[in-house]
């Protein structure tokens, strides 16, 4: 079971082996996106704050926004490649987890791409304006796959953020 605790230049981040598995597979599913998704498609909006600006009638909807959105695909990338230095490597045994020290940069940037997988998540999920929450917190034994994933996700970053905080 992860763990986070509070230290001196950050965080220490304690990951299972099987949780270190389920962000490899994420981390590279939200890659394949980020490279060859269609944003245009309602499930990727979140991804693409052009497109949800088109279709909020009260946003204020600029020239700048695909600009905007390329550079914004960009640095998802760029995170997602900053995040994967800490735990892709196939060739790391982690038959006992993987334990990290995040000085406060790095942890920022690990929420940032735990709140992209969680909209990778929420995407698989149907998750939408219209329906934000999908997922029956009364009965944990009944949840698929994905959204155990889900809720592993929020958990991991509500935890990080309790920590940065306190």
């Amino acid at each position: 079971m992860a763990w986070c605790r509070r230290h001196p230049d950050g965080l220490l981040l304690h990951l299972v082996s099987n949780e270190v598995e389920l962000l490899r597979f994420l981390t590279r599913e939200l890659r394949r996106l980020l490279e060859n998704g269609d944003f245009s498609q309602p499930a990727m909006h979140g991804f693409s704050p052009a497109q949800q600006r088109k279709n909020d009638p009260a946003a204020a909807a600029g020239e700048l926004d695909e600009a905007m959105d390329e550079e914004l695909l960009l640095y998802r990338l760029e995170r997602v490649e900053q995040v994967s230095l800490d735990f892709m490597d196939p060739q790391k045994h982690l038959e006992e987890g993987l334990t990290l020290q995040l000085d406060i940069p790095k942890a920022d940037t690990w929420l940032a791409w735990l709140t992209d997988l969680r909209l990778l998540l929420g995407a698989v999920l149907g998750m939408s304006p219209e329906n934000p929450d999908p997922i029956d917190f009364e009965d944990p034994g009944e949840w698929s796959l994905e959204e155990r994933m889900y809720v592993f996700l929020s958990e991991l970053q509500e935890m990080m953020l309790v920590k940065m905080g306190g």
